[in-house]
């Protein structure tokens, strides 16, 4: 078997926890010395979103078990400034081990928002993807992440950071709320 990084402690203090095959034991580690190369993570389960989103210092609103009705674990999580947003593993394993996440957030009010103002904030925000969906009155916003292969723990944890900085000047750009 192989092993299997996953993120189990807090990403803002910079530590993180290496899980071998499913019955192993956590261990904690320091992150690597400078100049050392971050964990990688090619996979994550629904522990491993709780852990970002508390490593980032967000509050977890809700979690979603994975299910045979849905296959993908979620946590909606949010940020010490009221941003709230969901983190989902896809394309997911008979036990909920997902190589790649989906982090997203959606709103009410697609009428607020016209298409050529979507255009406008996905030409600027190339990180986030606008989208609208007017048969159900949502606009959402989104980032997908591929961990095939394998990717830092750290490009994980910034990839999130990321989509949320940006997320609310694309927001307020798709809204007509500013150029």
């Amino acid at each position: 078997m192989t092993n299997r990084l996953i993120f189990a402690a807090t990403l803002a203090a910079g530590f993180l926890t290496a899980l071998t095959p499913a019955n192993a034991q956590q261990t904690a580690q320091q992150p690597p010395a400078q100049g050392q190369p971050s964990p990688i993570a090619a996979a994550v389960n629904l522990a491993d979103l709780r852990v970002l989103v508390t490593g980032l210092g967000h509050q977890i609103v809700e979690v979603r078990q994975a299910s045979a009705q849905n296959p993908s674990p979620a946590v909606l999580g949010r940020t010490p400034e009221g941003l709230a947003y969901q983190l989902e593993g896809r394309v997911c394993d008979q036990n909920a081990n997902c190589t790649s996440m989906m982090i997203s957030t959606a709103y009410r009010g697609a009428a607020n928002v016209s298409d050529a103002n979507l255009a406008i904030a996905n030409a600027r925000f190339a990180a986030v993807r606008a989208e609208v969906d007017r048969a159900n009155d949502l606009f959402r916003f989104s980032r997908y992440v591929i961990l095939n292969g394998g990717v830092t723990a750290a490009n994980v944890a910034t990839n999130i950071s990321v989509f949320l900085s940006a997320e609310p000047a694309s927001r307020a750009i798709a809204q007509g709320q500013r150029q």
